[in-house]
């Protein structure tokens, strides 16, 4: 695998995990060990909070957890920062309502700390759930030329509106083409396995917010030069009337990933923030 092949595929994944749908899915980074582990490095947050687990009736129960939409005809932007470690960089995430064809459509465009964009999805809003359209990356090739990536996707459920107990496994898959000129067919692959575990409670501007919490389970595969695999598991809090509130993944032992909410403001003053970044 060529140092062009690790690097590429490092950026990719940093982007695919954070966000990947959470819908959020989110800015992760890979680095390859040939023949060895994956490592990541990625946009998540958590805290070690109260909860409960609980049975749930069949019902839907969730969606008051979910992104608060009917708020978003002009959109809103979530800016997530790392979670005990400086070094991980700031994530922000503009999502937006609309209605299509009569169907309800939730887009999310990811932009990193140098408010660049780098993904950008589309879920439909159903009873059962939100459900991914579809899901792009930006890739940044070696000429420095940006070009989308569009996934294929084999199971498409981002969010569960419907929880009947917590042994219900709700999965999400996404493929997304990866070809070099020494393997034409290569690919990268996340399956995302989310359990309902119970009710908690997580802060935001010195808020408490009534939670839901997540298990999360989730396989990076790499198909490139061999077959490279990770494994690992997170959790996810989503806050009542506020979405994605926080996250954390444990890819190691001695490393854990973990970000939070901690703004939420117009587009208007995202691109403002932007002006002031580049000196305008």
């Amino acid at each position: 695998m060529t140092l062009w092949r690790k690097s590429f595929v490092s950026h990719e994944i940093k982007s695919v995990i954070f966000t990947f749908l959470t819908l959020y899915v989110s800015n992760m980074e890979i680095c390859i060990k040939k023949r060895k582990l994956i490592y990541f490095t990625g946009m998540i947050v958590i805290m070690i909070l109260i909860n409960c687990s609980c049975q749930l009736d069949s019902k839907n129960y969730l969606p008051d957890y979910f992104y608060p939409m009917q708020k978003w005809e002009e959109g809103m932007v979530y800016e997530y920062h790392p979670v005990n470690n400086d070094q991980l960089p700031v994530e922000y995430w503009y999502f937006r309502k609309m209605k299509k064809d009569g169907l309800s459509i939730l887009t999310g465009q990811y932009y990193d700390d140098t408010y660049t964009p780098r993904q950008i999805f589309n879920a439909e809003v159903m009873d059962g759930g939100v459900f991914i359209k579809d899901y792009i990356l930006y890739e940044i090739d070696s000429l420095g030329n940006t070009n989308q990536n569009l996934a294929e996707i084999s199971a498409n459920l981002s969010f569960p509106f419907q929880i009947k107990d917590t042994a219900q496994v709700f999965t999400s898959k996404l493929k997304w083409k990866m070809p070099t000129m020494e393997f034409p067919n290569g690919y990268l692959e996340l399956t995302r396995d989310r359990r309902f575990k119970g009710d908690t409670a997580y802060s935001f501007k010195n808020k408490s917010y009534d939670c839901v919490e997540f298990q999360t389970n989730e396989l990076m595969s790499d198909f490139n030069d061999g077959h490279l695999e990770k494994e690992y598991k997170g959790i996810e809090l989503y806050a009542k009337k506020l979405g994605l509130i926080y996250y954390k993944k444990e890819i190691e032992e001695d490393f854990v990933l973990e970000y939070e909410l901690r703004d939420t403001f117009s587009m208007t003053r995202f691109e403002e923030k932007f002006k002031k970044y580049i000196g305008e």
